[in-house]
């Protein structure tokens, strides 16, 4: 005896959804925050550099410093440029076919929606996606958060060697 799956109803399906793109749109806008705090803070100490660099570059040892602190702070804003638009090379789940893609939302809908297990692998497919550009943004935030960090500790003894 064989059952048949009964089509999941489209509010059903946005009840089972919206609870997790909401928590995971949350930590994705948090990790763009930290992203642009770096960003910030990076572009701060570049323009502090920018303003001392005719005064304290007076000698090779203090050039030295000031050349390895700009360019790894430049590194650093760009890193959190990148944590703010990560690339994931594939987007085939229904929800980022219904946003992102050109074809018609309720044609997709529909299809998708005709089976229970459809519309939750579709969901699952989704938030390994969102959990995917998560960990990218993460990833980048952390790697310009060290940059810009080493930056500073490489740029603090020209403060004391020159005049």
């Amino acid at each position: 005896m064989t059952s048949k799956e009964e089509p999941v109803s489209a509010q059903l399906a946005a009840s089972l959804l919206s609870p997790f793109v909401l928590y995971m749109a949350g930590r994705i806008d948090a990790a763009d925050r930290r992203a642009t705090l770096v960003g910030g803070g990076g572009m701060a100490f570049i323009a502090y550099l920018l303003d001392t660099a005719q005064a304290k570059v007076d000698s090779f040892i203090t050039f030295f410093l000031f050349a390895g602190a700009f360019g790894i702070a430049v590194f650093s804003v760009l890193l959190a440029g990148l944590a703010l638009f990560p690339r994931v090379s594939s987007a085939d789940d229904w929800p980022s076919k219904i946003f992102l893609g050109r074809d018609q939302g309720a044609g997709i809908l529909e299809a998708i929606l005709s089976s229970e297990t459809k519309a939750l692998s579709g969901m699952i497919d989704s938030q390994i996606l969102l959990g995917r550009i998560l960990a990218k943004k993460n990833r980048y935030t952390y790697k310009a958060g060290i940059a810009f960090l080493s930056s500073f500790a490489i740029y603090a003894p020209s403060v004391f060697l020159g005049s």
